[in-house]
């Protein structure tokens, strides 16, 4: 399966989580087929360069994009099957040459997704901010912001460390509580 390019980065937990583009591959990937997803996106600020991204005036940019895309995919392709989802997040600005870097997803979430618009009343309100939740060192998000194209593997859902705190209250052996 490949899928994209979709408008904007696919990067960092938050966005992966709710990607379709990302989605189609994680997918195949549960059915044992090996995917890759593409994304792009700018250093220039989101609500600039979306609607610039959508007029006749960027076609050379896709159109560099997808054949930066399609020898990407080529080499998995040649290599099928691996078991691999690739997630892949191309800066606006790659071509042939561009620095390609193995990353692992930021853990990220995001700033504010919704804003209460009166008693049980939300609109979407997403402002572009990501909230880091670990070390940024070698992730998708660290290669976006140094202008290269970042390749994560990826795999559905992961577990993360149950915290001590927590565990005890959540616990149950079986046995019926004291009385």
């Amino acid at each position: 399966v490949v899928a994209g390019i979709n408008y904007g980065y696919n990067y960092g937990a938050a966005y992966i989580g709710s990607s379709g583009t990302v989605g189609a591959v994680l997918e195949a990937g549960l059915l044992g087929i090996d995917g890759i997803a593409f994304s792009a996106g700018s250093s220039q600020p989101w609500p600039q360069w979306r609607p610039w991204a959508e007029t006749a005036d960027s076609l050379p940019m896709w159109t560099r994009l997808a054949g930066v895309a399609a020898g990407i995919a080529a080499i998995h392709l040649a290599a099928v099957p691996t078991g691999l989802s690739l997630n892949v997040n191309l800066p606006d600005t790659a071509d042939v040459e561009t620095e390609r870097r193995i990353t692992t997803v930021a853990d990220v979430g995001y700033e504010r997704l919704f804003q209460a618009e009166g008693h049980g009343v939300f609109n979407h309100a997403y402002r572009g901010e990501l909230i880091p939740r670990g070390p940024l060192t070698g992730t998708d998000l660290e290669a976006a912001a140094a202008g290269v194209i970042s390749i994560s593997a990826v795999r559905g859902t992961r577990t993360v460390e149950f915290p001590s705190t927590l565990r005890p209250l959540f616990e149950q052996n079986g046995d019926p509580e004291p009385s």
